[in-house]
């Protein structure tokens, strides 16, 4: 699998090639494209966004005091993206509300912490309700989040926005350096029309957001009033119209661009992976010649050079390792075992009679790009001679490793590990373990006989006290095309061991088409929840309504009342434990929001929640539907009377349910 771009396909072009201005035309786009795509003068970092922002900005003292810009730089992120909402997708500031009432919408995607550039959209477009939507973002967790609801037009969500759903008229999508893909985001969206999406991509999302519906972007450039290294915004004017096939092969868009528009901006154009210009191509070649630096064949001739370094290991660590080596390793595995300390975990392996051993030992010092390694026979049927060699030759951009002699025929199934590879780490920079790792795995894995026929067996094991060997970065990388499973040691001694057990992923048809339709399947389930949840909600407007002198009270207050007197009160909390039943009531035990103190503490101000389906009048199947939806985190109302339980403590028996905060949710 190839890995995603960091950097921008899209180039300016010089100054002289990019004659015309204001309104892009046919003609001029031809031209355009003869021109060479290079990296033009930049105009210069400007402070044109923070002179606005303080000088011109009414609404900047509200913005400060709310305490939604950590640093200068996001002020200049949100008021890029607002100026390219402003000047290329509104068109009109405000349309009257629709039958059904909806509103218009901006919906912001990866705002962060505070909802920082939903909240500027919302003080500057009075008429457009915002919604800032980040799974880290803090809601009603401190004081600051709990004055966001007093911004006017705002509506903050802590969640994914592949969980929510956005019932608005019309809609713009900005996308704030987030790390989900276009149609990720519209997937939130019910609107009758979507003017427009902007995004400003970061890190390895270039490539992920560069196409909407296999379409490019109507204007991609740089601003320069931005204070970050991604400056770099994308505009779709109207990205759901379908286009014809003149406007699919022209390189124009009917908006202004004349040098006001534009000020402080420089336009970009595409030019694909082949035409880099020299700034980019240095980048790419430093970062090159720095990964060549790591010699991994090196790495692994001192690493196994040392075998006998540190010490020994204690009786029950080599029992413990053993065991779990030969529950991994089925019947007639023939396995290559990398020299180490471990020498007791062989003579143990050994003993198991059906397993063929060899044992990888260095032989000849390490030149560059090359090493010869001295495979020794333990024991084993297959094993034709007592001693073999392996030449290694490293690949020119040497993220490869070929074996260019084999001493001897000898067909492996396994590579184990015992702690050897860890070494390999002592003397390269820890910016570069990961790509050292997946080289020496490489390199180990190129011992194996490519045409074995598959086996159940894991083609590598690792015993390490990294426990971060399991992320992707590391053993699981696309590149190295394996599936790990990670067991912790039971052991004394320090530091913690764990073993890594590695096997060849293999996509079958089913499971390609399994993955092909993941996102669907997700849609699906959170359309049918968001359908209970409404239902779930007007059930309980409807009892509310029917009923006066409803006690609105906290947990603790609730707890204190008369239970004898079976009063109807109504009480919001956070699910913390649920007991679910096949067979009659369910259980929930809210817990206070925001509560700090021991978890004995904490339990005490539990309050206990029946949810039969008497009391809720529902049948057993709309009771259990909701039931397996609810989830611990969520918060949630509950209305119902005041009674005990067998244990005499407090308990509501629940006639409705509301919910707050939970996994699926949907807004207008």
């Amino acid at each position: 699998m190839a890995e995603q771009r960091h950097v921008s396909r899209w180039r300016a072009r010089e100054a002289h090639a990019d004659t015309g201005t204001g309104t892009n035309a046919g003609a001029g786009s031809a031209a355009r494209a003869a021109a060479p795509c290079t990296q033009s003068r930049s105009p210069g970092v400007s402070l044109r966004y923070l002179d606005e922002f303080v000088r011109k900005l009414q609404c900047a003292p509200r913005l400060l005091e709310h305490q939604l810009f950590p640093e200068a730089k996001e002020i200049t992120e949100s008021m890029g993206l607002f100026n390219a909402v402003r000047r290329y997708v509104l068109r009109e500031q405000h349309a009257p509300a629709d039958a059904a009432g909806l509103s218009d919408g901006v919906i912001v995607v990866g705002d962060g912490n505070t909802p920082r550039t939903a909240a500027m959209f919302a003080f500057r477009l009075r008429q457009w309700k915002c919604y800032s939507v980040d799974p880290a973002m803090e809601v009603q967790s401190t004081e600051r989040s709990r004055a966001w609801e007093a911004i006017e037009n705002l509506v903050v969500i802590r969640n994914k926005i592949e969980n929510v759903r956005l019932r608005v008229r019309r809609a713009i999508v900005v996308l704030v350096h987030a790390h989900v893909t276009i149609e990720q985001a519209l997937s939130a969206v019910d609107a009758a029309s979507v003017l427009g999406v902007v995004t400003m991509p970061c890190c390895n999302w270039y490539g992920e957001q560069e196409t909407l519906r296999g379409r490019q972007p109507d204007l991609v450039y740089d601003d320069y009033s931005v204070l970050s290294d991604h400056r770099e915004l994308r505009v779709w004017i109207d990205p759901l119209r379908k286009r014809g096939a003149q406007e699919a092969t022209e390189d124009s868009l009917a908006i202004d661009q004349s040098a006001e528009m534009m000020k402080g901006c420089v336009r970009k154009f595409f030019v694909g992976e082949s035409k880099r210009d020299d700034s980019t191509v240095e980048s790419v070649e430093r970062v090159a010649t720095a990964k060549r630096s790591i010699d991994a064949l090196a790495a692994l001739h001192d690493a196994l050079a040392a075998d006998s370094e540190g010490a020994a290991p204690t009786e029950a660590a080599v029992q413990t390792v053993a065991q779990q080596l030969l529950r991994l390793l089925p019947l007639h595995t023939r396995v290559l075992v990398l020299r180490s300390k471990w020498r007791q975990v062989i003579e143990l392996l050994a003993a198991r009679r059906d397993l063929t051993l060899w044992e990888l030992c260095s032989r000849d010092a390490a030149t560059p790009g090359a090493l010869t390694l001295s495979v020794r026979a333990v024991h084993g049927k297959e094993s034709h001679s007592n001693e073999a060699s392996i030449e290694m030759k490293a690949l020119p951009d040497r993220e490869a490793v070929e074996v260019v002699r084999r001493g001897a025929d000898h067909p492996i199934d396994c590579i184990v590990d015992l702690e050897c590879l860890f070494r390999a780490f002592r003397s390269q920079p820890k910016k570069h373990s990961a790509t050292l790792l997946r080289r020496l795995v490489l390199a180990m894995l190129s011992c194996r006989n490519p045409d074995a026929e598959p086996r159940d067996a894991p083609v590598f094991v690792s015993l390490t006290p990294r426990k971060d060997w399991r992320k992707p970065e590391y053993l699981a990388h696309d590149a190295l095309g394996l599936t790990v499973t990670t067991t912790a040691l039971s052991l004394s001694a320090k530091p913690a061991l764990f073993l890594h057990s590695c096997h060849v992923r293999r996509e079958d048809a089913a499971s390609a088409t399994s993955s092909s339709t993941t996102e669907e399947v997700k849609r699906l389930q959170k359309e049918h929840v968001l359908r209970l949840k409404a239902m779930v909600e007007a059930r309980f407007q409807t009892e509310f309504a029917t009923h006066s002198g409803v006690a609105q009270c906290s947990l603790a207050e609730a707890k204190s009342m008369d239970v004898e007197a079976k009063r109807l009160v109504l009480v919001r909390g956070i699910v913390q434990h649920l007991r679910r039943f096949s067979q009659g009531p369910s259980f929930l035990s809210l817990a206070p929001a925001g509560r700090t103190g021991t978890a004995t503490a904490q339990f005490r101000d539990h309050l206990q929640v029946a949810l039969e389906s008497s009391s809720l009048a529902w049948s057993a199947d709309e009771l259990g539907d909701v039931v397996r939806v609810v989830r611990k985190g969520d918060e949630i109302s509950v209305l119902g009377r005041l009674s005990r339980n067998d244990q005499g403590h407090a308990i509501v028996r629940a006639s409705a349910l509301r919910f707050h905060q939970s996994e699926f949710q949907a807004y207008e």
